[in-house]
């Protein structure tokens, strides 16, 4: 096939994909709700992987039948051009010289180039099969295109034809006013990022499933989903064999992320736009004004603008506000650094005086202290820090507290309410304290301060897991609360609520929760509300109701993290929460991609609850993957937490999942020495003779000594230690731990001889019921073939509903298989699946050249094939090919 225009070839001809690529099944041309819509446009900055998936789609439609046309837009382009590179990418994409010539002979004799793209257009409806034309680097738009000509090609288009424009800047043309009454779909940058979930599968791709999830969590949140980003990184990184000192040391200063940055950002910038890029980059959030005031630059408008379209420097937060990416103000810091120490001064003065101004008190105080105004920096801040703490920011108000010197805390009093908050939620419990006796201490101290305080002194008693100190503080106020401070009447309900379900009523604090969330939604602040939906999840979780809390859970996470952020200390509750009911459900990869927080970081911000429920699924999720060794450090991590925080809690369930663990292989040496140590904290602590917490800590016990019977195959002492186990059931009403007891009593039972098959049955059904799919598993080899039994699909594994499974197979584009077409029924032992998806492909008329185009191989190998089809088959053409399989059953 020849070309008058070879060099309309190259742009005709879709570019290779490097292997490393993700299939972003997110995004698959299956899964976009835009089958309907003639025109689909991807607009972002360079980097965001726009050709990639347009590659992607080309193969996903060509799969299915439909013509694909490439046409990459040069910048040279005239009207005459355009439309022979229309003619040139038909050709190439039917496989044929017909489009070209016909081009040829109506630009001879054309009135005017309409004329021309009108018999295109027409000879494209004659084709009379579904056709897409992709453009991409449409911000390559001429000025020598007339716009009439686009316009034209969108609005006549016909009905088989959708077209597809992916370009930098949507204000190259006016295309919204060219696709409105919705016809269009568009998808931005918001879209088009990585999420957190595609970043973690690209860099286990890439590293072999070597790196750890915490390090992927950390440079998606250092790359901000950016692709092109990530990409960088990884090269940056290379193939250095520690990934931990390398993920550690990425900055945008070294390697290949300090070249793309000078050679391909910077170079193509004027020097007063590379000076005021330098400028604004030490501020967190930019917008128009905010940038004209701190940098006395009447252009910084015009100047943002543009790098706005026309670079992916900034991410969009809320309009007009923009962030400058994290690689980004990396890259500059050194050269911020440069600028005369006056400019950084004068730069931080102006900025702290104009967020002041727009009540924007905490960004002004950071600049404020950094132009050494540090009285004014702590006006600012107490201004704001209690809100801060209110919505759940406990890393951002700890990282204040650390700034601020010990006797501004004590003399200014918003300031050292939010302190004694913060210092309550972390382990200087003390010093939280003297901030509450200082507080009481002042003159005329309202009852609501009152309330306040004492509210501040339960929490810190719950971060400490003195649970009963934290209810001697509520005491007075739990049963007569007439305060008219709608956070702290739902903070003092939630505490209520929470002793509740230590002692064993988690259906009345689901009651109170639920009256506290309707009597107060509106007054409510992200951190109460979080953690009274955080305490309803937990009660879930606390009967054992696995699914109903996983669905909870994972709803409640979303809308939480989207309103006080991925890195408060209420997220990450939930985050646990989720992932321990994943865990338990067996949805081990979910678990996983929830579980990518760093324990440290939950160790930090994180009441004992949740700390235990961490180390014990991260533990969980080693065990899965085989690596039961580093289950046992991270288990011994969490003994050792609870020894230095003084929490005995900590220390018996690390203590007690280990002899589990050991139990399970058998190994009676090692249960025994544990079971010693566990036996010498017990008669230490007071926590197990005497509170609330009592039946709770000698349940986890009971249950680890069963264990150590079970190692050294004691069944009847075994069955005697379980006997103990109803009436604290009874009390706590703790889901799991029954099905556990049911469990273990029914294999020790086996053991002596005993009948207990009605009892198995029913764990086994209560286990399905809830959600145990992991406890379950656990005791199927141990049963032997009482186990195997009941070892069905259903009871054990979890089922997707169908809604699940449409859009689990909508989220998977599977290329080619004839499974997932309209046209094809259940694959026949008679021929090959390749044989079956040429013979689908048959279906949708295809030339030898679409199909070869269409699955990726050669013409030659599609003649093969066919021929063995044609024998297979007994037919002799293509059309009694196809009525023979429909004859046999082979497709529909």
């Amino acid at each position: 096939m020849e070309h008058n225009y070879p060099e309309l070839i190259l742009r005709a001809t879709p570019p290779r994909v490097p292997k490393l690529t993700l299939l972003r099944a997110r995004l698959s041309a299956a899964s976009m709700d835009a089958r309907d819509k003639p025109v689909m446009i991807l607009q972002a900055p360079p980097g965001y992987g726009k050709t990639s998936l347009l590659v992607q789609w080309r193969k996903e439609w060509m799969s299915d039948g439909e013509v694909v046309a490439w046409l990459t837009l040069d910048g040279r382009d005239d009207n005459a051009n355009f439309i022979r590179g229309l003619g040139v990418a038909m050709d190439i994409a039917i496989g044929k010289a017909r489009f070209e010539q016909a081009v040829e002979q109506w630009m001879s004799r054309r009135k005017n180039d309409l004329d021309a793209l009108a018999n295109w257009l027409a000879e494209v409806a004659n084709i009379g099969r579904a056709t897409v034309l992709i453009l991409d680097d449409f911000h390559l738009f001429s000025g020598r295109i007339d716009s009439v000509i686009i316009e034209y090609l969108i609005h006549n288009a016909p009905s088989n034809l959708r077209i597809v424009i992916a370009l930098r800047d949507i204000a190259v043309l006016e295309i919204r006013d060219l696709t409105s009454f919705d016809t269009s779909s568009v998808l931005a940058v918001d879209a088009l990022k990585f999420t957190r979930e595609e970043s973690i599968v690209l860099l286990g791709l890439w590293s072999n499933a070597k790196m750890d999830r915490a390090d992927a969590d950390y440079l998606h949140d250092l790359t901000g989903g950016w692709p092109l980003g990530l990409q960088l990184v990884m090269s940056s990184i290379g193939n250095n064999r520690n990934l931990k000192d390398a993920v550690a040391s990425v900055s945008a200063a070294t390697g290949n992320i300090e070249r793309y940055f000078v050679d391909f950002l910077m170079s193509s910038m004027s020097a007063e736009q590379a000076f005021f890029l330098i400028q604004i980059s030490v501020l967190d959030t930019v917008c128009p004004s905010l940038c004209t005031a701190a940098t006395n630059n009447t252009q910084a408008e015009h100047f943002l603008q543009m790098l706005r379209r026309s670079t992916p420097i900034f991410i969009e937060v809320e309009e007009p506000w923009l962030r400058m990416h994290p690689l980004v103000k990396d890259f500059l810091r050194s050269r911020w650094q440069l600028l005369p120490f006056e400019q950084r001064v004068g730069l931080h003065e102006n900025a702290a005086h104009w967020l002041a101004a727009n009540e924007m008190y905490e960004e002004a105080a950071h600049h404020a202290m950094q132009a050494n105004h540090n009285e004014q920096a702590y006006s600012f801040i107490e201004q704001c820090l209690y809100d801060i703490t209110a919505r759940g920011q406990f890393g951002r108000v700890l990282n204040w507290l650390d700034k601020l010197p010990p006797d501004e805390i004590l003399q200014r009093p918003k300031l050292r309410l939010a302190a004694a908050w913060m210092l309550g939620m972390s382990k200087r419990h003390a010093e939280a304290e003297q901030l509450v006796v200082a507080m009481l201490s002042q003159n005329n101290v309202t009852e609501e301060m009152q309330c306040e305080c004492a509210a501040i002194r339960a929490v810190a008693a719950y971060y400490a897991d003195q649970i009963d100190d934290a209810y001697a503080s509520l005491v007075p106020w739990l049963d007569n609360l007439q305060i008219n401070n709608f956070s702290m009447s739902a903070i003092i309900i939630g505490q209520k609520s929470l002793l509740y379900l230590y002692r064993g009523r988690p259906e009345a604090a689901r009651y109170h929760l639920s009256k506290a969330a309707a009597e107060h939604a509106a007054g409510l602040n992200y951190a109460v509300e979080g953690f009274l939906l955080w305490l309803t999840g937990m009660s879930y979780l606390w009967e054992g109701q696995v699914t109903i809390a996983e669905k909870f859970l994972r709803e409640k996470l979303l809308v939480v993290e989207s309103e006080v952020g991925r890195n408060s200390s209420i997220t990450v509750s939930l985050a646990m929460g989720l992932a321990a009911a994943l865990l338990e459900l067996d949805q081990i990869d979910h678990a996983r991609t929830v579980m990518s927080y760093r324990l440290e970081f939950v160790e930090r911000y994180c009441s004992p609850e949740v700390i235990g429920q961490a180390y014990l699924t991260a533990a969980g999720l080693l065990v899965v993957a085989g690596e039961e060794a580093q289950a046992h450090d991270v288990l011994r991590e969490l003994g050792v937490l609870g020894e230095m925080r003084k929490i005995p809690r900590l220390i018996l369930l690390g203590l007690a999942d280990r002899i589990r663990l050991h139990a399970l292989k058998a190994q009676t040496f090692s249960c025994v020495a544990l079971q010693e140590k566990m036996n010498f904290i017990v008669h230490s602590g007071p926590q197990l003779t005497d509170g609330i917490l009592q039946p709770l800590l000698y349940l986890i016990v009971l249950i680890a000594n069963a264990y150590v019977a079970l190692a050294q195959r004691n069944w009847r002492n075994m069955i005697e230690i379980l006997e103990q186990a109803p009436v604290l059931l009874d009390q706590l009403h703790r889901g799991r731990e029954r099905v556990q007891v049911m469990f273990l009593t029914a294999l020790a039972t086996l053991q002596i001889g005993g009948s207990c098959e009605a009892s198995l049955a029913e764990a086994f059904s209560l286990a399905d019921m809830y959600g145990l799919h992991q406890l379950a598993k656990e005791f199927i080899p141990l049963l032997g073939a009482w186990g195997r039994e009941y070892q069905k699909p259903v009871a054990i594994m979890p089922v997707a509903s169908k809604s699940e499974q449409a859009s689990e197979s909508q989220a998977t584009p599977q290329w080619g298989a004839v499974g997932c077409n309209p046209g094809a029924s259940s694959h026949s032992s008679m021929l090959t699946p390749r044989e079956h998806q040429i013979l689908f492909l048959l279906t949708r008329h295809m030339t030898n050249k679409e199909i070869s185009n269409a699955m990726s191989i050669s013409e030659e190998t599609v003649k093969w094939h066919l021929k063995n089809i044609y024998g297979k088959l007994q037919a002799g053409t293509r059309k009694h090919v196809v009525v023979r399989a429909r004859i046999m059953g082979i497709i529909e």
